[in-house]
């Protein structure tokens, strides 16, 4: 009898919202695009992120055809859709939620931010409305994590998800980002290295990553290891992409995107760290349980 009211008590809420812009290349005949978007979208909503705003940036939507699994996500409030046209974004019923434009009040206009082919001012454009939506449906979403398609949010209680949901570990790591002062947090990096060339999903594929810097131990062999991989580039940096993390920031209407991987807000006590315990994103990370490497697989690899 218990453990039939356990069953079917609800699962805890965690208040994040996550904002990403995919692009499928909807005329790959293979799918992968397909493949990877699906695996990221059940993937967060697995480990609890409570709704999803999807921009997607290259498809029709006439034409585009949804995993089953996505469409249920859907109908079940936690997945909504956004399509990007040559000039505005429109919602799944047809309706323009807004136009693209430049981003004037973050930094001087260009003649590339008013271009619709500019990715990021798009994404930029995507985050201020996913932000308006968990404004609009506050206090329900308390929090906005903002993710391309290629990566992964982990905390450390998802390892033990045999006796622990990992919903429930990001509910208790969010109730503690709740009490922290902080209103603005931007979450390390880890660099998944792909072994082969064609990976197919890569989140099932890819199982090596490298440690963020600020990960790394400061002994010497560490360091040796650090400065052999920095050798192999021509600029001598360790990540090949960025290593400045991406940001999850509290909901709030004064809050605007001012970059990919910050937010900014117009109140003087608004407040920005990076200091918090536990959480990182796997940059092409891998989908299995328990989702991302071991740190002994890591340790390998930084050997």
């Amino acid at each position: 009898m218990d453990t039939m009211r356990m069953t079917l008590l609800p699962e805890p809420r965690t208040g994040v919202g996550l904002v990403t812009t995919a692009w499928l290349a909807t005329r790959e005949p293979d799918g992968r695009h397909m493949q990877v978007l699906t695996a990221f979208l059940l993937y967060h909503i697995e480990i609890g992120i409570d709704r999803i705003f999807l921009f997607l940036d290259d498809a029709d939507e006439h034409e585009l055809v949804l995993d089953h699994r996505v469409q249920h996500l859907v109908l079940t409030g936690q997945l909504e859709v956004f399509y990007a046209t040559q000039s505005h974004v429109k919602a799944a019923d047809g309706s323009v939620v807004c136009a693209y434009q430049a981003p004037h009040h973050r930094r001087p206009s260009t003649a590339a931010q008013r271009d619709t082919d500019d990715v990021v001012a798009r994404q930029l454009c995507h985050m201020d409305v996913a932000m308006q939506r968990c404004v609009a449906l506050a206090p329900t979403l308390r929090w906005l994590l903002h993710l391309d398609m290629d990566e992964l949010f982990f905390c450390q209680g998802f390892r033990d998800h045999h006796s622990v949901a990992p919903r429930a570990a990001l509910a208790a790591w969010v109730a503690a980002l709740d009490t922290h002062s902080c209103d603005h947090l931007a979450i390390i990096n880890y660099e998944a290295v792909p072994t082969q060339l064609h990976g197919g999903n890569f989140f099932v594929s890819a199982t090596r990553f490298r440690r963020h810097t600020a990960r790394i131990p400061l002994h010497a062999g560490a360091q040796d290891a650090l400065r052999f991989w920095q050798r192999r580039t021509p600029f001598g940096q360790f990540f090949l992409f960025y290593d400045n993390g991406k940001p999850i920031v509290r909901v709030s209407r004064d809050v605007a995107a001012a970059s990919v991987h910050h937010w900014r807000s117009t109140r003087v006590d608004w407040e920005a760290t990076a200091n918090f315990y536990d959480p990182r994103i796997g940059h092409g990370g891998s989908a299995k349980a328990p989702w991302i490497p071991t740190d002994e697989q890591l340790q390998r690899r930084n050997r």
